[in-house]
């Protein structure tokens, strides 16, 4: 195992194409080349916080696995970043992806992990891709945060500053600049979350594209019993017979038999609330409190005939709800409070993708060490 502990205040750049404002010149710094130059079983990346307002900040970089280089060669081995007033206190500050982070080669086993308080995945110029042999998905994204986050920068920005700010939920509704690649895919994704899971809706196409990840190998935990937490979820599944999209994959994620009791009321998958019986369309906003008087008076003219019982968009009068129901996997989804974190208890089976066994991701204690 090889451990890089940087003090500098300044924090930590790692990867190319790096921006300035987020991190300055004047941090910790290894490019992409530099990187290349590693070679270990594992690696543990950690960075102190810092006064700026991000503590890593990860660029275009490429990470190879056993069967790809290696970074890491050993097929239980990870790649581990992480933030703190110290390598062992509880995780704090900021880590920002704002590239293209690609693992290659890795097998079941390995893992690209990061604990810290604030996660943050920049959808209009960033990536995370954990890919095997044959590009195949592979291996785990592993992430222990107070705050998930997968949105565009400048929508980072705001969240950084208020997880909850008025109209949240209509930004991460709005399409995030990209491709219409999904921008977060891996064997299996592993999320410790303390307060917010958010993936903003990215791509082109008419589904929501935030992530894409078998059903089987997706699993959320509560962080140190802070519950609950608030998910807002627009993203895609993956099955064995092809990838499941928008309501679909609501009434996959709510067939699984996953237990919501630790999410907040308003949670919900590709605007569909998760303690919802059936998927309704999301209500648009409200009008605007004091409209200009031509506004109003258009207002008053609609008024006086009525219109009618039932407003259109009603949730209980949609005929656009989907008929073709998505038969669930036989593994589930779990919300495991008492898990530690990363911790994945027993292989998965399904879709070819095993979720990982092992150890927690933490950096002190025990065999994760």
């Amino acid at each position: 195992t090889i451990n890089l502990v940087s003090r500098n205040s300044a924090g930590m750049r790692i990867g190319d194409g790096l921006d300035d404002s987020l991190v300055p010149a004047s941090a910790y710094a290894l490019d992409n080349a530099e990187w290349s130059r590693i070679n270990s079983g594992s690696l543990n990346i950690y960075a102190v916080d810092g006064p700026g307002p991000v503590t890593i900040l990860i660029g275009k970089l490429d990470v190879t696995g056993p069967d790809a280089g290696s970074t890491i060669d050993d097929p239980a081995g990870r790649v581990l970043f992480r933030t703190g007033e110290s390598p062992t206190a509880s995780p704090t500050g900021t880590i920002r992806v704002t590239g293209a982070l690609k693992a290659t080669g890795f097998r079941v086993g390995n893992a690209l992990a990061f604990q810290t308080g604030q996660f943050q995945l920049a959808s209009d110029t960033g990536s995370i891709a954990v890919l095997g042999q044959g590009d195949a998905l592979s291996g785990a994204v592993q992430i222990d945060a107070q705050d998930i986050h997968v949105a565009s920068g400048a929508l980072l920005t705001r969240l950084a500053a208020d997880p909850f700010f008025a109209g949240v939920e209509a930004a991460l509704d709005t399409e995030s600049a990209g491709g219409t690649e999904p921008v977060l895919r891996a064997g299996a994704l592993g999320l410790t979350v303390g307060r917010t899971l958010y993936i903003q809706r990215s791509g082109t196409g008419v589904d929501p594209l935030g992530f894409e990840d078998p059903l089987d190998g997706f699993q959320v935990r509560l962080a140190r019993e802070q519950t609950p937490i608030t998910v807002i979820i627009n993203g895609t599944f993956r099955t064995a017979s092809g990838l499941v999209v928008g309501k679909d994959a609501w009434k996959l994620f709510k067939d699984s038999g996953v237990d919501l009791s630790g999410f907040t009321a308003d949670s919900r998958l590709n605007g569909c609330l998760l303690n919802a019986a059936t998927c309704g369309e999301v209500p648009p906003p409200p009008p605007p409190s004091n409209p200009d008087p031509s506004i109003r008076n258009l207002i008053e003219v609609v008024k006086d005939p009525g219109l009618g019982e039932t407003p259109p968009g009603d949730p209980d009068n949609d005929d656009t709800q989907s008929t073709s129901p998505i038969l669930p996997p036989q593994t589930v989804l779990a919300v495991q409070p008492d898990a530690l974190p990363g911790q994945i208890d027993e292989p998965i089976a399904g879709s070819g993708n095993p979720a990982l066994t092992g150890a927690g991701i933490g950096m002190s204690g025990g065999a994760s060490q």
